[in-house]
């Protein structure tokens, strides 16, 4: 599951709420996307709230910018997102990786010649993959 890690508002002066941090003395717990699609468009909303879940802040049609994080529900594995097989250890490119794949680097002088075609298919599915990350396009 992602979960909102850090919102900056870019705005003059840009403020930046990150969870663990705090602000006025109180400990940012949760940033929470609140906003909805309506007929004229999209109404962005975020919220910044504490450990007794009361409002720090309450951000408003601002540009924003967004650091998510990957967190493990109890209970649950997060699989590589490259080779789709693997729990994830680490990070790669964003993505969650088992950092153990063939294809956990992308380089243009790989030894194709050398790899099983299981590797090569492996490496050719997560260039795919680094690809529309890079370019925003949804895989869904």
């Amino acid at each position: 599951m992602q979960v909102i890690q850090k919102l900056t508002v870019v705005s003059n002066p840009t403020r930046v709420f990150e969870v663990g941090t705090e602000v006025d003395g109180r400990e940012v717990i949760e940033i929470k996307q609140v906003g909805y699609e309506h007929d004229n468009g999209v109404f962005s909303e975020f919220h910044v709230r504490d450990e007794n879940d009361d409002l720090i802040a309450s951000v408003e049609n601002c540009p924003v910018v967004l650091d998510w994080k990957t967190i493990v529900e109890h209970g649950e594995v997060v699989k590589c997102f490259y080779c789709e097989e693997q729990p994830a250890t680490g990070i790669k490119f964003g993505k969650s990786c088992c950092c153990g794949c063939e294809s956990h680097e992308i380089r243009s002088t790989a030894p194709l010649h050398k790899m099983t075609d299981e590797q090569k298919a492996n490496h050719l599915k997560m260039g795919v993959r680094a690809f529309k990350l890079a370019f925003g396009i949804n895989e869904k």
